[in-house]
């Protein structure tokens, strides 16, 4: 359930959104939270998670992640590689994991 923030605005309370903080809720919870939340917050939070996560990571690791993406949009554009639906891929993520 998502609350209206104390006046206090306690920083360690995990902010969903501008105006709205998660309180006691489970990572499933969370999910369908962020999932109401108008388009553009759902990428907003998207942008500030993989933000924080690239922040701490390895700087090779990341230079080989930009080569591999502009080699394929480089594919993709040449007509070498096609894309697919996200939906087929999730189906078929869902089918190997058995769910």
């Amino acid at each position: 359930m998502l609350t209206e923030p104390a006046i206090d605005n306690d920083s360690t309370t995990p902010a969903i959104s501008d105006n709205f903080w998660v309180v006691g809720l489970g990572f499933t919870e969370i999910v369908d939270e962020a999932l109401r939340l108008p388009k553009e917050k759902q990428l907003e939070l998207a942008r500030t998670l993989l933000e924080k996560n690239e922040a701490s990571g390895d700087l090779m690791v990341e230079s080989e992640w930009e080569e591999t993406i502009e080699r394929r949009i480089h594919q993709i554009d040449s007509g070498l590689a096609k894309g697919r639906p996200f939906s087929d891929v999730l189906r078929d993520i869902d089918k190997r994991l058995a769910r």
